[in-house]
């Protein structure tokens, strides 16, 4: 595929291996009863003060609940770029819960930081996300809980920084669209690039708000054209969210808390119970829609938001790809070079500088798997190139329609039409299912 980026934009970090998913064909009906014990225990303590405060009746309408919160954590301000977030004495926090409309209301409680710029605020619970603000003058910085996070107890918020201001603001941005973006899309789409371009006032959170928007509609319009659900996957995203904002707190390494952020947020497809070809069919129409809609923020931050958009589908397909082979039995050899050619091209987009340097990593890519598929399907080397070079022209028209599309799912429906086209292109082509199935997700590079 070719993308727009900037030259010199730094790649973020990207995913590791992830677990195959389940193979095609399966299906899967999601409840509390039938929830997996890790995905049932995060519900438990919720479900029990819901349960409690329905008993009272004293739950309420805008999402808070008749518990006590105790918010503790840090602020920061990390204005001077050359030197470590320095702490934030004398500021005054408090927290407001965010509904799905990206309306806020305040929880009650304020609180004022110490000399090392940290804090215990104390207010009502709530099951809605909230946004922890923190202002000293004309200073002020923000940070988010994701739902469910802030409904009893003590919530661990993550380090207040110029990263989670932009990430709170693009968040309330989003759901203000009525997006079905949760607190770790938001963290997940604005790095620190797209930080530092909101920042500068380069771009805005609104506009980096549309983008995400966009990419999650036209996810969320692929899932459901394959009968998949997005509520789990949300889920899971979320709790990944929870887990870096808990390190956050602790003051682990940013950017290992960060990668593994990045690795569990790609996962979230199969602990979802995503088809993996599914998975690749959604992460790629979000990919689509971030880089239809990206261009309208400014050029470092549309190449950055472009860039984690693109890894996550190179992650997922590869996974798909690699679950086709494993599907059609292919010895463990030929799914470990799978998986080694899966790695090469993550750590090669990760580490390109150019657009001709991301190409040729995803060239390599398929080269790598078109070899391990004519051994497999005893289909020539030559036979796939000219299989999968007959999608091209399908593709040039997914382009066209991307670049064209008014909303995400545009861009989706772009995309199914794609898939149908690559796929009657390259069965005329070669008839082994494994080579077709392949094929078709090999073109979407």
């Amino acid at each position: 595929m070719k993308w727009s980026q900037s030259a010199n934009t730094p790649e973020p970090e990207s995913f590791y291996a992830t677990p195959l998913m389940r193979a095609p064909g399966s299906h899967h009906f999601r409840s509390l009863m039938t929830l997996p014990v890790h995905r049932l225990a995060r519900f438990l303590p919720l479900v029990a003060l819901l349960a409690l405060t329905a008993c009272d009746s004293n739950s309420n309408n805008d999402g808070s609940v008749d518990a006590e919160v105790t918010y503790r954590g840090r602020v920061t301000s990390d204005a001077a770029a050359s030197s470590s977030p320095a702490p934030v004495e004398d500021a005054d926090v408090e927290a407001s819960s965010v509904s799905s409309s990206g309306s806020t209301a305040s929880l009650g409680g304020s609180a004022t930081t110490d000399a090392d710029g940290e804090y215990t605020l104390m207010t009502a619970g709530t099951a809605q996300a909230t946004v922890v603000t923190a202002t000293h003058g004309s200073f002020e910085t923000s940070a988010l809980v994701e739902a469910g996070g802030a409904a009893s107890g003590t919530v661990q918020a993550p380090p207040m920084t110029s990263e989670t201001d932009a990430e709170a603001a693009v968040y309330v941005a989003a759901k203000a669209r009525g997006s079905r973006a949760r607190v770790a899309d938001a963290a997940y789409f604005v790095t620190a690039d797209v930080a530092a371009e909101i920042g500068a006032g380069r771009t805005t959170a609104a506009e980096v708000a549309t983008a995400l928007d966009a990419a999650l509609r036209a996810e969320g319009r692929q899932a459901t054209d394959d009968s998949e659900g997005t509520d789990d996957l949300d889920d899971e995203r979320d709790d990944s969210y929870r887990t870096l904002r808990l390190a956050l707190y602790a003051e682990a390494s940013a950017n290992t808390s960060t990668q593994t952020f990045e690795t569990a947020y790609a996962d979230a497809y199969s602990r979802a119970s995503f088809e993996a070809d599914a998975a690749a069919r959604a992460s790629r129409a979000y990919a689509l829609a971030a880089w239809r809609f990206a261009s309208s923020t400014s050029a470092s931050a549309s190449a950055s938001i472009q860039t984690r958009a693109r890894l996550l589908a190179a992650a997922a397909t590869a996974n798909a790809v690699a679950a086709e082979f494993q599907a059609h039995g292919a010895a463990q050899a030929r799914l470990t070079a799978l998986q080694q050619a899966r790695t090469t091209l993550v750590a090669a987009l990760r580490s390109a500088s150019t657009e001709a340097q991301r190409s040729a990593a995803e060239a390599a890519y398929v080269a790598a798997v078109n070899a391990q598929l004519a051994t497999e399907t005893s289909v020539s080397a030559a036979a796939l190139t000219t299989a999968l070079g007959s999608t091209v022209s399908a593709h040039t028209t997914l382009m066209t329609n991307v670049t064209g599309a008014a909303s995400g799912d545009a861009v989706a429906s772009a995309y199914s039409a794609f898939t149908s086209s690559a796929r009657s292109a390259v069965s005329g082509q070669v008839s082994a299912e494994l080579a077709v199935n392949v094929l078709v997700l090999l073109s979407a590079f």
